[in-house]
């Protein structure tokens, strides 16, 4: 699952990806069971967050940078101070995983 939100309020986006090989020859019955068994699992998520999220109980912290902070650039992470490697983009971070 990959979930992502979006613009709109209380909207979120989920992106199910399902590779299923068989190898070869494989019963119907087999191939419409598992796809109804995936089928079911993001049924299941939805159904969760129909339920557990609600405006009133969903305080996630929000984060800002002021401008100077942001233009500084000193290659380190500026929540654990851990410094950004060679093929870490410096707006994530590994140790920690902070969005920045």
């Amino acid at each position: 699952f990959v979930l992502r939100e979006t613009n709109q309020r209380r909207i979120t986006e989920a992106v199910v990806v399902l590779k299923v090989d068989f190898k070869g020859y494989a019963p119907r019955l087999l191939c419409t069971g598992t796809l109804k068994a995936w089928a079911m699992c993001v049924g299941r998520v939805a159904k969760y967050f129909r339920t557990h999220r609600s405006a009133d109980n969903l305080h996630l912290p929000r984060v800002h940078l002021d401008d100077a902070h942001q233009l500084a650039g000193n290659g380190r992470c500026w929540v654990c101070h851990d410094r950004f490697g060679v093929h870490s983009d410096k707006h994530s971070c590994r140790k920690c995983h902070k969005v920045h």
